[in-house]
């Protein structure tokens, strides 16, 4: 075999065999899909909360128990998971505790410190309501 036939093959190879360790160390694109999806359902917790919290004010502080029965709550607020069609999930903890819930593809991905209120065993945000 001629050295630059050589030389071409070992470098396609390499290329190839790059590719395929960066896929498999990122995920691909089907992780990326499910992480963006992740990404939704954490920021729709976050809107149901602040909704939640926005209820209490208007109830004197009062926190709803359950999330249909939310005073105020804005027409596109989403209280379902826009990919399964599952409905979140909302638990008053007591009279000043609360926890939004959904069920993540991924977890384990959920970036910490920034999201310090996620139970990634659970697909919860937990919060304390301060009037």
């Amino acid at each position: 075999m001629r050295p630059d036939t050589l030389a071409r093959l070992s470098l396609a190879l390499l290329v190839v065999l790059l590719i395929v360790l960066g896929v498999r160390i990122t995920g691909g694109p089907e992780t990326g899909r499910m992480e963006e999806r992740d990404r939704t359902r954490l920021s729709d917790l976050r809107d149901v909360a602040t909704t939640v919290r926005a209820a209490a004010n208007a109830e004197s502080g009062t926190l709803p128990e359950a999330l249909d029965s939310m005073i105020g709550a804005p027409s596109d607020l989403r209280l379902a998971d826009p990919f399964t069609g599952a409905p979140y999930r909302y638990e008053r903890l007591s009279d000043r505790a609360f926890r939004v819930c959904a069920d993540f593809e991924l977890p384990d991905r959920i970036r910490r410190p920034q999201v310090t209120d996620f139970d990634g065993g659970s697909g919860c945000l937990t919060y304390t309501y301060q009037p």
